[in-house]
């Protein structure tokens, strides 16, 4: 019973230590106790990080007033056609890329075959069918005007 007593206060003493020397950062060393009471360990920190420095940059901007401002907008035509979802192995390894067709019936296979060929020369085409436009997906846009 009294053994648990004593090693109840010597670990409240050690955690208010802990806490006192967190609370007293500009203190270079901290010292930890032992049961008795006796210094038992004492860390110094010899080693101090120098202050950070921020270089002057060599490059000097020139800003550009414009006092311009946009005043109206484009927008690109709409324009009727298919968008391809292809799977392809080109080179030991497989891409998927989606390609705008501007007709309006399905592409066959050798007009996807062949449209691939330009972008891809000598792959092979895995799969490839017809898919729904979604804003911001990158897009390739094959033949027609």
């Amino acid at each position: 019973m009294k053994s648990h007593k004593i090693a109840e206060e010597l670990l409240s003493k050690a955690v208010e230590k802990i806490r006192l020397a967190k609370q007293q950062v500009k203190e270079e060393s901290v010292k930890i106790d032992d049961f008795a009471g006796n210094a038992a360990y004492e860390f110094i920190d010899i080693i101090k990080p120098e202050p950070i420095k921020i270089p002057q940059s060599q490059i000097r901007f020139i800003e550009q007033q414009t006092e311009e401002q946009l005043e109206e907008a484009s927008r690109i035509p709409t324009k009727t056609g298919n968008i391809v979802f292809v799977n392809l192995g080109w080179r030991g390894k497989n891409y998927s890329i989606r390609i705008f067709f501007p007709s309006i019936k399905k592409p066959s296979r050798s007009d996807v075959r062949d449209q691939l060929q330009k972008i891809y020369p000598g792959s092979r085409l895995w799969h490839y069918q017809v898919s729904d436009y979604e804003p911001g997906e990158p897009l390739l846009q094959a033949g027609g005007d």
